[in-house]
């Protein structure tokens, strides 16, 4: 685990990510997402927090190994990289 974080840890002062806050209108997004599928998809707070930040930062793409993730960010229109 050390061992990812430290690779994590130089990946970003390389610029291979930016870490950015969470917009303070990704939790009203996560509100209205949550309203609109949980019902459909059963959808968690992390899952919902994670497409909303996508949404609020304007995402291009959207990354997650996880299959009700990936079917709440493609019903909100994000584009999925396999």
């Amino acid at each position: 685990m050390d061992l990812c974080v430290d690779n994590f840890g130089r990946d970003v002062k390389a610029g291979v990510f930016d870490l950015l806050a969470v917009p303070e209108l990704a939790f009203r997004r996560a509100r209205e997402v949550s309203r609109k599928t949980t019902a459909q998809f059963g959808t968690r707070t992390s899952d919902l927090l994670h497409v909303a930040c996508a949404l609020e930062l304007g995402a291009i793409g959207f990354y997650s190994f996880d299959k009700q993730q990936r079917r709440l960010a493609k019903s909100m229109n994000l584009t999925l990289n396999d």
